[in-house]
């Protein structure tokens, strides 16, 4: 799921990654660990 500026924040419990720009918001560990291996080098917002 990718949000943009204009979209309510996720609920408690998403991991909320920034990539430049862009948030990408992870509701399950694996996936945040997948997704943090797939991604260039972000930091967790």
């Amino acid at each position: 799921m990718i949000l943009r500026n204009d979209e309510p924040f996720p609920a408690r419990g998403s991991s909320v990654i920034r990539e430049g720009d862009v948030l990408f918001v992870v509701s399950d560990e694996r996936d945040l660990h997948a997704v943090r291996k797939w991604m260039t080098p972000g930091t967790i917002a």
